[in-house]
């Protein structure tokens, strides 16, 4: 999923319905408008694409919600892999220039109250899709890999395996757990390539 997908799939299902009662609907062009709702964030964060690939959070408006990816940091929030949160926060929205192929939108969120902070089981597995494994993949000088700036850490055949995975350019799935300390790498369960 990308960002766009959250603009118009995440905003519009989790948050659509409250536009409408507070007020959201027409208007102006330069017209911002803010609101109040409750998220979950799930307890790791996906690959996105943009401009590039980055990291974002999972986010979903309830518990049988799908979850969505969250393209923008909340202010406020620090993110620890590992915890699923439940947050009430506030989303402005500002209307922007029209550019081509870029959301009308600009989405801030701001914290208002951390409601829950859960941690999960050290064993909880996740998976992240990396879809540029080229650009999200590096080895860094003393040997260790990094995805998107993040040290993993990972057995000898498994880290051999990310360099196959690098020199694709096929979506790359990556098995995790929450082994190691929340500040301390990503552990690295397995690696696999799309269709593979």
């Amino acid at each position: 999923m990308n960002t766009r997908i959250f603009h118009k799939g995440l905003l519009g299902l989790v948050i659509g319905s409250l536009l409408s009662s507070c007020g959201g609907g027409g208007g102006s062009a330069s017209q911002t408008s803010s609101y109040e709702t409750t998220l979950q964030l799930d307890h790791y964060m996906d690959g996105c694409n943009g401009m590039f690939e980055y990291l974002c959070l999972r986010a979903r408006s309830s518990d049988t919600a799908d979850w969505a990816p969250i393209g923008n940091a909340i202010q406020g929030f620090k993110f620890e892999w590992g915890h699923r949160y439940s947050l009430r926060i506030r989303v402005t929205e500002r209307a922007v220039p029209p550019i081509p192929d870029a959301p009308s939108t600009q989405v801030t969120y701001e914290l208002l109250q951390l409601q829950s902070d859960t941690p999960q089981p050290s064993k909880t597995a996740f998976t992240i899709k990396i879809r540029q494994p080229q650009y999200s993949l590096e080895l860094a000088n003393d040997g260790s890999w990094r995805l998107l700036g993040l040290p993993l850490s990972c057995s000898t055949a498994i880290c051999l395996s990310l360099a196959k995975a690098q020199s694709t350019r096929q979506e790359v799935q990556l098995d995790f757990d929450h082994s190691n300390a929340p500040q301390g790498p990503l552990n690295l369960l397995a690696v696999r390539l799309s269709g593979a």
